[in-house]
């Protein structure tokens, strides 16, 4: 693939030179390298005085209490084994960590040359190293489970950013005929992983059609899709549940039905389209689609619709138990971004659930608002409710990007970086390094870490970065 998705990254090895050494019971040991990788601006990473290098999932914490900065170098000896472990580097300065990274899984039997980590401050957005030559606003990007992410450019062209080396290679070309109706916009649809890890790009927005890539063979594949998924749907919103198994479209155009496309294939090797039996109160298109879950197990639990470019929908939606709940005042709002705020044993009544909307356009105008909507116990029979937060951005966001950790929501837009305390919706203002206003796509990697990559800025320029986000770690 051309520079258009190769950020040139930078390597930095653990202090120019750290090691992981690992001895085998009656030789001795050999060294394993692990090469972290440091973001563009390292000035607060000069203050570190301390780092830990932790071993999971045997728990072995190793302390080094005297370096000067992000220039060390440390070992450990280790017996060879078939374990499939990562590895935690935390930097720190006295008790205060400044950066932490984590390694994808890896063992130690066959070590993998080429094995990176890279260091992010907590709770906050760092710039990848490297500027990228000639970015694509529009390029899609999605994980490859297993592997690390997938981007696919506007013209087809896909790379694979590898999450065990921090490097990214050039892939097959997604070439589709004008026949066969040529490639999709990348408005049109979604790419998505599967729990095989390979990728998907569908396309609804003139009738259903999908490609999957199969990273290990680098190559591209029409998928047979069986049966009927009904008109156009521009617009729709969609969600994959946790197992990447299936994915919902819903709605868009003038579409209400919800179409579930198993992604694991029949014994025909086609992926099965079903119409489910719930339908939609309305299209809803340009809605954002989410998952609410609750700590106290299944019952109750849903899939949330908030938005539509409709004045006379209802806000939001509420998909469980082959049911449809609108509710909320009617409007034309799209675009907002989503997380729910009560996280598992932390909320306040575990039978109550909250979630937080935010941003997007409400009507022709960029909102500064958000959103509380307010899920009653899965017991009750009660319709859940919309508490309106007006001005609750300080400035408008069109199209927000939210990340999370257990302590805080965070919301992204140009260099906007708004800090949320989930118990209180208590809001600080940040800065960040992004200057990404819209599109874009947040892709969470297996090494705990989101990257943030594609998009325009407020010049209606593309994103020349990633971006990277860790989450503030729990106290113990």
């Amino acid at each position: 693939m051309s520079a258009t998705m190769n950020p040139g990254i930078r390597r930095h090895i653990l202090g120019l030179a750290a090691l992981l050494a690992i001895a085998p019971a009656c030789e001795s040991s050999y060294p394993f390298p692990i090469h972290v990788v440091l973001p563009d601006d390292t000035d607060d990473l000069e203050r570190a005085d301390n780092l830990a290098l932790e071993l999971a999932p045997q728990g072995v914490v190793v302390n080094y209490d005297a370096i000067d900065g992000p220039d060390f170098t440390v070992s450990l000896e280790l017996e060879p084994d078939d374990v499939t472990r990562t590895m935690t580097l935390y930097l720190a300065e006295g008790t205060e960590l400044l950066a932490w990274g984590r390694s994808a899984p890896f063992v130690l039997s066959v070590p993998f040359e080429g094995l990176a980590i890279y260091l992010s401050p907590p709770g906050a957005l760092s710039t990848f190293p490297g500027k990228i030559g000639a970015p694509d606003p529009a390029l899609l990007a999605c994980p490859a489970i297993g592997r690390g992410m997938v981007m696919l450019d506007s013209d087809g062209a896909t790379a694979l950013f590898n999450a065990f080396t921090l490097e990214t290679v050039e892939g097959a070309s997604l070439e589709i005929t004008e026949a066969d109706g040529g490639l999709p916009d990348p408005a049109d649809g979604a790419l998505v992983p599967d729990a095989a890890g390979n990728v998907w790009r569908f396309a609804w927005a003139q009738t259903l059609r999908g490609y999957q890539y199969l990273p290990g063979d680098d190559r591209w594949a029409p998928a047979a899709l069986r049966g009927d998924p009904g008109g156009p749907r521009p617009g729709a919103a969609h969600l994959q549940d946790a197992s990447r198994e299936r994915l919902l479209v819903l709605g868009g155009g003038q579409q209400t039905s919800i179409l579930e496309i198993d992604l694991v294939p029949d014994d025909d090797g086609a992926q099965v389209v079903t119409p489910l039996t719930v339908a939609l109160d309305a299209p809803r298109r340009g809605a954002a689609a989410t998952y609410l879950t609750r700590s106290d197990g299944d019952v109750g639990e849903g899939v949330v619709l908030v938005g539509s470019d409709d004045p006379t929908t209802p806000l939001a939606a509420f998909v469980r138990d082959g049911s449809v709940t609108p509710f909320g005042a009617p409007e034309a709002w799209t675009g907002l971004a989503c997380l729910q705020v009560d996280h598992g044993d932390a909320a306040e009544k575990a039978d109550y659930v909250r979630m937080l909307c935010l941003g997007g356009m409400r009507g022709e105008t960029a909102s500064t608002d958000a959103v509380v909507l307010n899920f009653p116990p899965a017991t009750a029979d009660q319709i859940p409710t919309v508490d309106l937060l007006p001005a609750f951005l300080p400035e408008p966001a069109a199209d927000p990007r939210v990340f999370a950790d257990d302590a805080a929501i965070y919301a992204q837009s140009g260099a906007l970086w708004l800090r949320i305390d989930r118990s209180t919706l208590t809001t600080e203002t940040l800065s960040a390094p992004s200057t990404r206003v819209r599109g874009g796509h947040s892709v969470f990697l297996s090494t705990g870490a989101t990257f943030l990559v594609g998009g325009w800025t407020a010049d209606e320029l593309a994103v020349d970065h990633w971006q990277v986000f860790v989450p503030t770690l729990s106290s113990p």
